[in-house]
C-alpha cells in the first residue's frame, strides 16, 4: 500500500447478478470490466460442515487511485471496490469487514469521510459512517481486527491501496508536512496467529523484509513483486467456492487464479506470489548463505555489488531478487525458496545496501523513519547489517552483526 507515484488510473462496475463480475482493485495500474468466477471452484468437492471464514478489507480511498465507473464518472478506486464488495455481500456466505477511507476531493466536501462495513453471513448489514480519518493511523485497523462474525474462524486480512515494499511511504492521506509512515505500523497491529494470510492488494509488496513482519502473524503472504493493474485481487469467485470448499489452498488458489487472469485481459504481466510463512526461516537462512557467496565474489573480481544485483531487478525498482541471487551465486540454497512458493512459482525482493548517497535513499529513509525496523532488519540481514556498518546510520555499538550460517539448508 503504499505509494509509489502518482499513477492516475492505476492502484469498475456494477457488479452482477450471478457472479459474473469478479472484484477488487489495487494500487496500481488501468481498470478494466470484471471476469468470471473461476472455473476452479466448480470442480471442488462439497465439504459437510464448513468452518467459518471471514475477510477484512483495509482500504485507502485518500489516494490518487482515480477508477471510471460503468457511466464514465471518475472517482477513487477504493470507492469503486467497496462498492464492489458490497454488491457481492447478498450473496455472501462468509464475514466481511471493511474499513474505507474516503478521498473526499471528488466528492463536493461530503462530509461523511470515512465508513464501516460489517456483514455476518445472513445477518443485516451494519454501516458505520465515520468523520475524517487517516488510514495511515494503525488505530483504525487495530479496531477493524477487533471484530468478530464467529469465536473461531479462518481470517483473511486484503491491505488495498498503493505499495512499495520496505520503503518508507508517503502518508495516505498526502498530508501537507510530507511525513511518512511504514507499513510496519500497520502490520504490528495483526495479532499474532490471527491471520491464515495477509493479501497485499497494491503493488511490490513481496519482498523478504516485509515477508519477515508476518511471521507469528499469519501462515500465507499473497503478494506481487510488480506493479499491479487496477483490477487487483479478485474476489467474486469466493461466494461459489466456500458453498464448496473452506480449505486456506482453495481459496488462495482460487484469487490467485482469477487475479492474474484478470490482469492478462488488461495486457499486465503481475504474477501473484504464494508463501508459506512457516518456510520463511529457511529462506532467510538460505538468503544469508547466498548473499555472503555473492558479495565475496563481486568484490573478488573487482565488480560494483549494487550494480550486479540491480541487473537482477525485475520490476524496474531498486531492489534485487531472491531466484537471480540464488541460482547465480547459491544454487544449492534454490530449495529453500521454492518450497517456500506455492508450486515453486515466483521470487521476492530484498533491498539493496548500497554506499553512495544518490543510492541510498530508501535505507536511509528506514533508519530515521522505523528505526526498530531497521534494527530488527539489521539484526535478521545481512544486507542491512552491511549497509548499517558502511554507512554508520547506527551508533557503533547498535549495529549488528549479522551471522552468517555456515551450514546448508536441508
Amino acid at each position: 500500500m503504499w505509494n509509489v507515484g502518482k499513477k492516475a488510473g492505476f492502484f469498475g462496475g456494477a457488479i452482477f447478478a450471478v457472479l459474473v463480475l469478479s472484484l477488487l482493485g489495487s494500487g496500481c495500474g488501468s481498470r478494466t470490466a470484471g471476469t468470471s468466477a473461476s472455473a476452479e471452484s466448480a470442480a471442488l468437492p462439497a465439504e459437510s460442515g464448513p468452518e467459518p471464514v471471514e475477510f477484512y478489507f483495509y482500504l485507502n480511498g485518500d489516494s490518487d487511485i482515480l477508477g471510471a465507473r460503468p457511466d464514465g464518472e471518475i472517482d477513487h478506486q477504493a470507492e469503486i471496490v467497496y462498492d464492489e464488495l458490497r454488491a457481492l455481500l447478498p450473496a455472501a456466505n462468509f464475514g466481511v469487514h471493511a474499513y474505507l477511507d474516503r478521498g473526499i476531493s471528488l466528492r463536493g466536501g461530503d462530509p461523511i469521510d470515512s465508513e464501516t462495513y460489517d456483514r455476518c453471513a445472513d445477518a443485516p448489514a451494519e454501516i458505520r459512517a465515520l468523520g475524517e480519518t487517516d488510514s495511515a493511523d494503525p488505530r483504525y485497523l487495530r479496531e477493524l481486527l477487533a471484530k468478530r462474525c464467529y469465536p473461531a474462524a479462518k481470517r483473511f486480512v486484503a491491505l488495498w491501496s498503493h505499495g512499495d515494499g520496505y520503503r518508507v511511504q508517503n502518508d495516505y492521506d498526502f498530508d501537507p508536512s510530507d511525513r511518512g509512515f511504514h507499513v510496519s505500523t500497520l502490520l504490528r497491529e495483526i495479532p499474532d496467529g490471527f491471520a491464515e494470510a495477509v493479501l497485499f492488494d497494491s503493488c511490490a509488496m513481496a519482498s523478504l523484509e516485509v515477508a519477515s513482519l508476518l511471521e507469528g502473524k499469519a501462515k500465507w503472504m499473497l503478494a506481487s513483486q510488480f506493479e499491479l493493474p487496477n483490477v487487483g485481487i479478485r474476489y467474486g469467485g469466493l461466494p461459489a467456492l466456500l458453498g464448496k470448499s473452506r480449505e486456506t489452498g482453495a481459496i488462495l488458489s482460487l484469487l490467485r487464479a482469477d487475479s492474474e487472469r484478470a490482469f492478462a485481459e488488461t495486457g499486465a504481466t503481475a504474477p501473484l506470489v504464494l508463501l508459506d510463512l512457516a518456510k520463511l526461516p529457511a529462506v532467510s537462512e538460505a538468503f544469508a548463505r547466498a548473499w555472503a557467496a555473492a558479495t565475496a565474489k563481486v568484490a573478488a573480481a573487482g565488480g560494483d555489488a549494487y550494480a550486479e544485483f540491480r541487473s537482477s531487478v525485475l520490476r524496474g525498482a531498486r531492489d534485487g531478487d531472491l531466484y537471480f541471487l540464488f541460482s547465480r551465486y547459491a544454487p544449492d540454497a534454490m530449495p529453500a525458496l521454492t518450497a517456500a512458493l506455492e508450486s515453486g512459482r515466483g521470487s521476492l525482493h530484498f533491498a539493496l545496501p548500497a554506499t553512495t548517497s544518490d543510492r541510498d535513499a530508501d535505507l536511509e529513509a528506514v533508519a530515521a523513519s522505523a528505526p526498530e525496523v531497521f534494527r530488527t532488519w539489521s539484526e535478521k540481514f545481512p544486507n542491512w547489517a552491511a549497509y548499517a556498518r558502511v554507512r554508520s546510520v547506527l551508533p557503533a555499538s547498535e549495529v549488528p552483526q549479522a551471522d552468517v550460517p555456515k551450514q546448508g539448508v536441508q
